[in-house]
């Protein structure tokens, strides 16, 4: 039981981290260069890796559920990655006889 509740925290970690991550890359201005074709005057694109806020002149704001989702899916499972890694790193250096207490231990 006690297993159970680290890997639900360490679950619950991640997605506020990855959520946290998300809305942060809201904020980075992702829009395309002007091309010979195509150029959208005073439209901006923002999110990465997928632009999921887009922002037209007349400062509307539109954002896509769906890339907002797939963010942050991406950016949690970049964040339990580093918290796996960041747990092996803490148990594979930690003094003999010893295992890390920490609350990102995904050990079975």
């Amino acid at each position: 039981m006690f297993i159970l509740k680290i890997k639900i925290k360490s679950l619950i970690l991640a997605v506020i981290g990855g959520i946290v991550i998300t809305l942060l890359t809201g904020l980075v201005n992702q829009s395309p260069a002007c091309t010979r074709i195509v150029c959208v005057i005073g439209q901006v694109y923002s999110g990465y890796p997928l632009a999921w806020v887009e922002t037209f002149a007349g400062a509307s704001r539109f954002v896509r559920p769906l890339r907002l989702a797939v963010d942050i899916v991406t950016w949690t499972i970049g964040v339990a990655v580093i918290m796996f890694g960041v747990s092996k790193a803490r148990n594979k250096y930690a003094p003999s006889g010893h295992v890390s207490s920490s609350n990102t231990d995904f050990r079975t």
